[in-house]
């Protein structure tokens, strides 16, 4: 992809993003937007930070 006249700026796992999410410009790099449906990355994210704060604090 071309911005203006200058090309954006990759991540080095640019394949992977490509193939896996949806990018947008940002800051001139070509950046994941997203990889799947909101709800499914919320719950995702949310998942990982409770098992955390249960390895960090214990069970309760």
């Amino acid at each position: 992809m071309v911005s203006g006249d200058c090309e954006m700026k990759r991540l080095l796992l640019h394949k992977f993003h490509k193939a896996h999410g949806l990018l947008q410009e940002f800051s001139g790099f070509e950046m994941p937007f997203w990889y799947e449906r909101v709800i499914s990355e919320h719950m995702t994210v949310r998942e990982m930070l409770v098992s955390l704060m249960h390895h960090i604090w214990g069970e309760r």
